[in-house]
């Protein structure tokens, strides 16, 4: 009977304590570093990813940034680092919810399409350099 019990709250800990999107998130976060050769594989850790998404959102909230614009730029991130469009949206969903953010995620995503338009006008703007004045 106790060893039933003890099972029994084994296993409920057990399913409990994992996160349903951890699967998810592998799944996807393979599929986008294939694509994106410079990143190591401690860059992937699932903690130290949701600590940097935080402290990410943290800045955009304390500029008083709308938090659509914290969405794009972690798309814009990964588009440049090579990432494909698909790979990029399926991976941040998944982060997002991984990471307990995921209303952030539904609520400031447009759609695939309206990211790339603007990442694309993003890529192509030329740089103006910067003159500095010296008083």
């Amino acid at each position: 009977m106790n060893l039933k019990f003890l099972i029994f709250i084994f296993l409920t800990l057990t399913y409990c304590s994992t996160n349903p999107y951890e699967g998810e998130l592998t799944l996807n976060g393979d599929a986008l570093f294939t694509e994106i050769s410079n990143l190591e594989d401690t860059d992937r850790d699932l903690d130290s990813q949701c600590s940097l998404l935080e402290e990410e959102r943290q800045y955009h909230e304390n500029d008083n940034l709308p938090l659509a614009f914290f969405v794009e730029y972690e798309y814009y991130k990964y588009r440049y680092l090579g990432g494909s469009p698909e790979n990029v949206e399926n991976y941040l969903n998944s982060l997002f919810f991984y990471c307990d953010m995921g209303d952030v995620f539904t609520e400031n995503w447009n759609s695939l399409e309206y990211q790339e338009n603007l990442y694309q006008q993003l890529a192509s703007a030329p740089i103006e350099p910067i003159g500095i004045i010296d008083n």
